[in-house]
């Protein structure tokens, strides 16, 4: 029994990551029985289990659905609540790990369902989300970009080749062709595992940013890196709802040959300018007192848009766990 519980385990994390639906880490749950019961109210399913780590009890630990039923677990790690079949998942909540979800299955009417719930363990793979690149060129100029992800690529688009290159026409205005159609950006997402934050003498480079003051110090640090009004537009649309979620974030951005730690990119001809921008972010709900920060500020070198000129941005958001690791 022990040896097909942790099958389950790796499936669910393998399918999840083929998805391509990370910074949300599925843990693996286990059906013990449903059976119909006509005690339960139509539109109902009962739901009880029990919810442990790497072996141990959680006790204490919120789960709650959707539509906003909310249950926490005993001393037992045993829960009981009662949902409408329209929630189509659980979330499980114990500070400090990460959030746990139980998704892909159907709570039918009338139903009780027993589930064991297994929460993740200290293992996480992060995605590159939403990296964008920009090509800019005083002509028409046909370009061949490779590009090398340190993890799997799970999304792009357009699609890249088998030998992962874009093979383009770049335009002054930043309109990318290729086979006749025009796209504004070339956009890839990937996993990877081993993403962490920079540090110097145990202190996290970056800053702690309260979140009615993200948009701003996003702002003034993109137009430092030299992004222009679109290029920080497009950025901070993306980030900016889910980052002032939360009441505080750490922020690091790791820019040019830094980005390599990412992804590596070749591009022929050889570009004039280049600036590669990409963040890290930890949300927190207080602030982080017991993190070591030297938020010494860092002088960016200016970047001409004269000639064949590349832009790159993207960014991940690192758990809270990953984060307490590099303590």
């Amino acid at each position: 029994m022990k040896y097909s519980i942790l099958t389950i385990i790796c499936f669910t994390a393998l399918s999840f990551f083929s998805n391509g639906r990370l910074g949300e880490l599925v843990p693996a749950y286990s059906v013990v029985y449903d059976s119909l019961e006509s005690k339960i109210p139509a539109g109902k399913c009962l739901i009880t289990g029990k919810v442990t780590r790497a072996e141990v009890i959680i006790n204490e630990a919120l789960i709650y659905t959707k539509s906003g039923v909310r249950v926490n677990t005993n001393k037992e790690g045993r829960f009981r609540m009662l949902i409408d079949t329209s929630d189509t998942y659980l979330v499980i909540h114990k500070a400090p790990h990460q959030d746990g979800f139980v998704e892909g299955y159907k709570f039918e009417s009338q139903h009780h369902v027993e589930i064991l719930i297994f929460m993740p363990e200290e293992y996480y793979m992060i995605e590159a989300e939403k990296p964008v690149i920009y090509a800019y060129s005083n002509d028409k100029i046909e370009i061949n970009l490779n590009l090398s992800p340190k993890g799997e690529f799970t999304f792009t688009y357009p699609q890249i080749d088998k030998e992962n290159e874009w093979n383009f026409t770049s335009t002054k205005n930043g309109e990318i062709y290729i086979n006749n159609k025009s796209y504004p950006y070339l956009f890839w997402e990937s996993i990877t595992e081993n993403l962490k934050y920079h540090k110097q003498q145990e202190a996290f480079q970056g800053e702690v940013v309260k979140s009615n003051m993200i948009i701003t110090y996003l702002e003034t640090e993109l137009s430092q890196m030299g992004l222009n009004a679109t290029e920080k537009a497009d950025f901070i649309t993306y980030w900016g709802p889910r980052m002032t979620e939360s009441n505080y974030s750490l922020i690091q951005f790791k820019v040019d040959e830094q980005y390599d730690e990412i992804a590596t990119i070749n591009v022929t001809p050889k570009p004039d300018n280049i600036r590669r921008v990409y963040m890290l972010f930890t949300p927190f709900d207080s602030y982080p007192s017991h993190l070591k920060i030297d938020n010494s500020k860092v002088k960016y070198t200016s970047i001409s848009r004269d000639g064949l000129t590349i832009i790159e941005w993207g960014g991940s958001q690192i758990p809270e766990q990953q984060l307490n690791k590099q303590l």
